[in-house]
């Protein structure tokens, strides 16, 4: 018998059967009910309304973070422009401050040159550097006719020539003096370029009224003649030096006559007044 068939039942009244509608199967099987959206729920599960609001909240936060960021960022940009600023005043301050030490430096060693050139503390007082002598003369005296004394030279000096100013500090003054032979008045005609100073040694002449004066640091000299008030001492460079333009044979020439000169002017009795 095939299926849906009717079977004829004798003396039965045959009762035709209704056909049934298929109900269709669902995706998930059988006996499994097909949800129906009812809207947005607010009080059992999660809500469409509460998820976009955490997603709003998080770019909130981002944006805040990022423009936090962003602050930091311009105030250590200030920062480190004004930082840089300050460092820059403080090295040109450095560089000002270093710069007045060397012009100090500069001086101190200017000054302790020119001490060099003399002897003992009279210091700027019998200070050599930087003057020129006056035109050299034929004499047997130089002639300090300021302050009223002269010295007697003699053979075998012929010529003499002194500072054209004489340095003074209160009541203590120097003047430079020299006397040259006939030898060496040729070796300056020689080198008409240079100064008697660059060819010839001198020495400085002191006049005070003080009765001691220091020749060298801890080395106390006396007084070679006194005027009745003034004391005159005579200091002699430490350190000779000649034009290098000179042969050996003229150096050694003028070393040995400036010697006989310093002996003239520390005999007493080679000084007078005017």
């Amino acid at each position: 018998m095939q299926p849906g068939q009717e079977i004829d039942i004798p003396n039965r009244p045959i009762t035709r059967r209704r056909p049934v509608a298929a109900r269709p199967a669902s995706a998930a099987g059988a006996g499994a009910s097909v949800p129906v959206d009812n809207g947005p729920t607010f009080g059992n599960g999660a809500s469409v309304v509460g998820a976009k609001g955490g997603r709003k909240t998080g770019w909130i936060l981002t944006t805040i973070l990022l423009l936090l960021i962003a602050a930091g960022g311009v105030g250590f940009g200030v920062w480190a422009y004004m930082d840089g600023n300050t460092q820059k005043d403080q090295l040109n301050s450095q560089i000002s401050t270093l710069q007045q030490q060397n012009n100090d430096l500069q001086e101190q060693i200017e000054e302790m040159a020119a001490k060099n050139n003399t002897t003992g503390s009279a210091g700027d007082n019998a200070n050599m550097e930087g003057d020129t002598f006056a035109s050299m003369e034929e004499s047997d005296f130089i002639v300090l006719d300021e302050w009223g004394v002269k010295i007697r030279i003699g053979t075998p000096f012929v010529y003499v020539a002194k500072s054209m100013k004489e340095d003074c500090d209160g009541s203590t003054c120097s003047i430079r003096i020299t006397a040259l032979t006939e030898e060496m008045k040729e070796i300056v005609d020689k080198y008409p370029d240079l100064g008697v100073e660059d060819i010839v040694h001198d020495l400085a002449i002191v006049k005070t009224k003080e009765s001691e004066l220091e020749r060298y640091p801890g080395e106390m000299i006396k007084p070679i003649f006194n005027d009745g008030e003034y004391n005159y001492f005579v200091l002699v460079p430490s350190g000779l030096s000649l034009s290098s333009e000179l042969s050996i044979d003229e150096s050694s020439l003028i070393t040995k006559a400036f010697d006989a000169f310093v002996e003239k002017v520390n005999t007493a009795e080679n000084y007078s007044k005017i």
